[in-house]
């Protein structure tokens, strides 16, 4: 009967030396597989991307000169190119679009630093921009749009208007001579009549009428 007592407490020390190592094998297990607070399962985080770097700013041209003129054309027109003159004066400017046929639209408006914005009859608009030695944008006529491109022009270059009465014609020359223009006699218009710039006066219908230098802003340029 002696030898029973030490052999039940052996027994027991091996029953809980059993159990103490079930339950550490457990909470060693728990711990591998449970995520932390942070909703990881113990991986390191991967490093955050550094945002992309902001785009360099727009070049927004280059100031307009306080006195200048501009001759061009348009691009794009189904029917041909029409040509444009813009001629700048101590922070004013205005322009002459034509295709030397029937279309043609006078228009005026302010510079501001490196673009103008013009405005004329029926909606008419102009914007443009001087960057890299030329002015250019878009103008819209009659409802149609069309880009446009024009550089620096100097004297006899630029654009020209007669008026007497009802008789009405805007003349547009270009550096190399050549020329291009739009009367208007009593409501028709038709191409007009061929220029002498140094002459001061064209022939417009039937009459001899003085022929205007048309500068930046000038007030023979609306209406």
């Amino acid at each position: 009967m002696r030898t029973k007592g030490p052999l039940l407490t052996l027994l027991a020390v091996v029953a809980l030396a059993l159990i103490l190592l079930a339950v550490n094998l457990t909470t060693k297990t728990d711990g591998a597989s449970s995520p932390t607070a942070g909703g990881s399962t113990g991986a390191p985080a991967a490093p955050a991307q550094a945002p992309p770097p902001a785009a360099p700013p727009a070049d927004a041209g280059t100031p307009i000169p306080a006195q200048a003129k501009y001759t061009g054309k348009t691009s794009g027109r189904k029917a041909g190119e029409a040509s444009v003159a813009v001629a700048v004066k101590d922070g004013k400017a205005s322009a002459y679009l034509c295709d030397g046929k029937t279309l043609e639209s006078w228009l005026n408006g302010q510079v501001q630093g490196s673009s103008v914005t013009l405005t004329g009859k029926n909606g008419s608009t102009l914007t443009g921009t001087y960057k890299d030695g030329k002015l250019s944008g878009n103008v819209t006529v009659g409802g149609l749009s069309w880009a446009f491109s024009a550089t620096p022009s100097k004297s006899p270059a630029g654009v020209y208007r007669a008026r007497k009465g009802t008789a009405d014609a805007g003349w547009i020359v270009y550096p190399d001579g050549s020329q291009t223009g739009v009367q208007n006699i009593g409501g028709q218009a038709s191409p007009a009549p061929a220029l002498d710039p140094a002459a001061g006066s064209a022939v417009l219908g039937g009459a001899t009428v003085p022929v205007q230098t048309i500068e930046g802003g000038d007030e023979a340029v609306g209406g």
